[in-house]
């Protein structure tokens, strides 16, 4: 009878520490990042801004993305010092780290980008 019972919670003891290596692995796989070259920033209001990238790395099927702007992503020169919408230039190469997901219905839209950095300023 012990013997069942000690099997029985080990057993217990390794699906739950599968679980939360899962967890804890679904959660830091969420982001993605690629290198990019901007082909247009579009400030459309103040809570529309995006950035159209045309990636230079991590190409599956379409190069061009709409990366969606907002107030919790941090824009970054090469030197990692903050800077503004503004500086970001066209044909500007960028690292661009983003929520790997996407909307179905805009699947080259990326609505939660969590940085921008310079990497090469035209």
């Amino acid at each position: 009878m012990k013997k069942k019972l000690s099997k029985v919670l080990i057993v217990l003891a390794v699906v739950v520490l599968v679980a939360i290596a899962g967890a804890l692995k679904l959660k830091k796989g969420s982001e993605l990042s690629f290198e990019a070259i901007v082909k247009e920033v579009k400030i459309n209001g103040e809570n529309d801004v995006r950035i159209i990238v045309e990636r230079t790395t991590q190409i599956y099927t379409e190069s061009l993305n709409s990366l969606g702007i907002s107030s919790k992503t941090r824009l970054f020169d090469s030197n990692k010092k903050e800077i503004g919408i503004s500086d970001i230039e066209e044909g500007s190469k960028v690292l661009v780290k983003a929520k790997d997901a996407f909307d179905e219905e805009t699947i080259f839209y990326y609505p939660e980008v969590y940085s921008v950095t310079l990497i090469d300023i035209p």
